[in-house]
């Protein structure tokens, strides 16, 4: 197949597997080895500030209470549970459990039970997670049937950064005929193949060949007519949508990840790509899930515009999901991938107002704080004792699971002095 650039190993290269389907490589085997090696220490080379940050962390509180609105005015009073999966270290969790809170007390559904749940593969991931009060926090691996807690109403399910880095298939279309792309795994040859980080060592060299009987045809279907060049099929994500709708018949769930939501960017003109940050990670087929539920007779929303470095979508079984839907659009140009972007254009802040302005914008974020008040606030000794305290209580919630940046010392060494010159 000549359209398409196939590198084969050579000399000094070991063949680790030769071509299987992508989803039964030992690829997704070997990555989860690293996560499991590593515990929390894999985040200091895994990137997770866009998805964990609380702007994303707003956002999806936001659809969960559109979702929550919307089972509320269809009659439902059973208890809700929110899951996340794949959690990591719950810094997002717990950003999106403090405002889904806060968005219940000051509405009509204060009362309403709402659990949320933490799940991570890895235990020791969510160690400081456990802390947190309104948070269970539970060992769970994605690809157990069985849902993490007993259930007895809607279910509710966040995965950031979960379905990049778990089995997916890859496929090839060209002149409209398909052929599944296997994949082999070689390294160098003087690699130990026992390390733990293995997976970031590892290459794939890729064979066309004739597809086996999918459960998605009518998906793999519209692809070969509709598309040209290579794709990737998610079907971790698929099995888990399945799944879930197996355990309520009321559930929303929410994808957020790096990929693509629209027809025209499915398939690209090269072998499948792979990130490599310690671990590595593929760009999810999001069109995939959002189609295949449509499919099954589900609501998808997705964003009309491509979204930079984060896509975010929204899949529900409610007829008529009014709320969530309100709420979707309303973020819709306001994305996590799009705040990201603006977050590395904007110039430093220059005064004291322009730091506090983009600190209460970013949602008081941990970072936005080392990188604003540090510089242009701190240094200039002319900062009020109130809004120091204000920072401190506001900043103190979404940096408790983190270590303390010289940002926040340097604060909290300040609000100390003031108060010892009150008493």
């Amino acid at each position: 197949m000549h359209f398409l650039p196939i590198l084969r190993p050579g000399p000094g290269v070991r063949v680790l597997e030769t071509e299987r389907a992508l989803s039964e490589s030992m690829l997704w085997e070997l990555n989860e080895r690293f996560f499991q090696s590593k515990g929390p220490q894999a985040w200091k080379r895994v990137p997770d500030y866009i998805t964990t940050s609380q702007w994303n962390a707003r956002v999806q509180a936001d659809l969960v209470f559109g979702y929550l609105q919307d089972l509320a005015a269809a009659g439902c009073t059973e208890p809700v549970t929110v899951i996340e999966m794949a959690a990591g270290t719950g810094r997002l969790g717990v950003r999106l459990n403090g405002f889904l809170r806060r968005r219940l007390a000051d509405s009509h559904l204060a009362e309403l039970d709402v659990r949320i749940v933490l799940t991570d593969l890895v235990d020791a991931n969510l160690q400081r997670a456990r802390d947190e009060p309104g948070v269970q926090c539970v060992a769970w691996d994605v690809a157990d049937p069985a849902p993490p807690v007993p259930l007895d109403g809607p279910v509710v399910v966040v995965a950031n950064y979960c379905f990049d880095g778990v089995a997916n298939d890859a496929y090839v279309v060209h002149e409209q005929e398909l052929h599944a792309l296997h994949a082999g795994l070689c390294t160098a040859d003087d690699v130990d193949v026992h390390d733990p980080e293995l997976v970031s060592a590892v290459g794939l060299f890729w064979e066309p060949t004739a597809p086996e009987p999918s459960p998605y045809e009518p998906l793999l279907d519209l692809y070969r007519r509709e598309v040209s060049g290579t794709f990737t099929l998610p079907v971790s994500a698929l099995a888990v949508l399945e799944r879930v709708r197996d355990w309520s018949d009321r559930f929303l769930v929410i994808v957020a990840d790096k990929g693509v939501h629209r027809l025209q960017d499915v398939a690209r003109q090269d072998v499948p790509r792979i990130a490599r940050h310690g671990s590595v990670s593929m760009p999810v087929n999001l069109h995939a899930l959002c189609w295949w539920h449509e499919h099954s007779g589900g609501v998808a929303l997705s964003a009309w515009h491509h979204s930079p470095g984060l896509s975010t979508v929204a899949l529900c079984n409610e007829d008529r999901p009014l709320a969530l839907t309100r709420a979707y659009r309303r973020w819709e140009d306001l994305d996590a991938g799009t705040f990201n972007t603006v977050r590395r254009m904007v110039r430093p802040p220059t005064t004291l107002r322009e730091a506090l302005s983009w600190l209460r914008l970013s949602g008081h974020e941990h970072e936005a704080l080392a990188h604003s008040l540090l510089t242009h606030a701190l240094d200039s000794g002319d900062i009020d004792a109130d809004e120091v305290a204000d920072i401190l209580i506001r900043v103190g919630t979404v940096s408790r699971l983190e270590h303390d940046s010289e940002a926040v010392s340097r604060l909290r060494a300040l609000r100390s002095a003031v108060d010892g010159d009150d008493s």
